[in-house]
């Protein structure tokens, strides 16, 4: 119910009810407190449990000596809640598989993908069932279909096509990963729909994830021949070059595709890579800029982080950045352990952390499962599914 709820924010708010999400979480939280925890799997989070406690405590030096009350408290909640929430899941008295609750939301998932093609080709508000505020859906409105559509980015119920196509990508591989355990409708359906949303959001990150994590988990034998890599090399290049010359004329495919556009984007002055040398210059290492100071806003030369990892080392400084980098690390060492598959997913999900900063919506609340979850897998696979993998 609490992801569900996150998923269907902007609709809840259009109808006042505001970030129930919050309270589910919460509540969720509660339950598992008062059912017990179990002090062997508490051991596992250690690294988890340290990074809240750092962001804790920069909470309290933002609080009284950064002047950023609020904006702290909303950053604390952003970065903490998925941990201090899937923590309690898996180290609840009752045991849970990831699993399950992942293929219990994937239907819903997969409808908020399909709900990108009525917003994308007929309403953007999805006749009035989201709110109608923000500067794309202002700029959409009494413009015609042929003005817009190869303009718009499809957003689905998210509000965002960054995060709606970087979800897209992540639970479309998660689901590619669990094909022989899921009902097959279901997962046809599903992925199909999540395709579908990611291609209509417009986002880059999807293609490249959805694409690498095709290649990783299908074509590893043939990487270690040079031969195949050289032909690899050719048949690419080839389609780089043909593929200029028919997108020249579509501007919806130009923003994604075209080398131009893309070196074009990453060259002007409010650039992925300018904000990341801001970045880097104007943190401060021990304490960073304060806890919330670019959280749902910007701040001076900074409008966006455009990388979560980096989000958090210019917010708190590099004692949290390397916690988390640490959290990281283990993540993927106990994602080899399991599967070849888990590993390509949560290097992907860090891959994602680095170059976008979408990465904080409370939508990736289910991915944030998969990547904690390595740490409490070990003692409750079913041996299907160690054969699955």
């Amino acid at each position: 119910m609490a992801f569900f709820s996150a998923l269907l924010n902007q609709v809840l708010i259009g109808f006042g009810v505001k970030y129930l999400y919050i309270f589910l979480n919460l509540a969720l939280i509660l339950v598992c407190l008062a059912f017990g925890l179990r002090k062997g799997s508490i051991s596992k989070f250690t690294i988890p449990l340290l990074y809240v406690l750092a962001i804790f405590i920069t909470l309290l030096i933002s609080a009284f000596f950064l002047k950023g009350t609020t904006d702290a408290v909303v950053a604390f909640g952003l970065y903490t809640m998925p941990v201090l929430v899937w923590v309690s899941v898996y180290a609840c008295y009752t045991p849970v598989r990831y699993f399950d609750i992942f293929s219990s939301s994937l239907l819903l998932s997969g409808i908020i993908g399909y709900l990108a093609i009525p917003q994308y080709f007929f309403s953007p508000t999805l006749f009035g069932l989201i709110i109608s505020d923000s500067d794309q859906m202002r700029w959409a409105n009494g413009k015609s279909f042929i003005e817009y559509a190869f303009f718009f980015r499809a957003t689905s119920t998210l509000g965002s096509p960054q995060i709606f196509g970087l979800f897209c990508a992540l639970t479309l591989i998660i689901t590619l990963r669990y094909k022989k355990l899921l009902n097959p409708k279901v997962f046809y359906f599903s992925a199909l729909g999540l395709a579908i949303g990611g291609i209509l959001s417009g986002n880059k990150s999807f293609f490249l994830i959805v694409i690498l994590y095709i290649l990783f988990t299908n074509f590893q034998k043939f990487f270690s021949s040079i031969r195949t890599l050289l032909l690899i090399g050719v048949i690419l290049l080839s389609f780089i070059f043909f593929s200029q010359i028919t997108i020249v004329n579509d501007l919806a495919l130009q923003r994604v595709f075209s080398l131009e556009s893309i070196v074009e984007q990453e060259t002007i002055e409010n650039s992925r890579i300018s904000k990341y040398a801001y970045i880097l210059n104007e943190t401060n290492p021990f304490y960073g800029n304060g806890l919330g100071s670019i959280t749902n806003k910007s701040t001076e030369g900074l409008s966006a982080a455009e990388s979560y990892l980096l989000k958090i080392y210019y917010e708190v400084g590099i004692i949290p950045f390397f916690i988390f980098i640490a959290l990281c690390i283990e993540s993927a060492i106990k994602g080899l352990n399991r599967s070849i598959r888990d590993f390509h997913i949560i290097c992907l999900t860090i891959f994602s952390m680095i170059i976008v900063h979408a990465f904080e919506s409370p939508i990736f609340m289910i991915i944030w499962g998969h990547f904690l979850g390595e740490a409490a897998y070990s003692k409750y696979i079913e041996k299907k599914e160690i054969h699955a993998s």
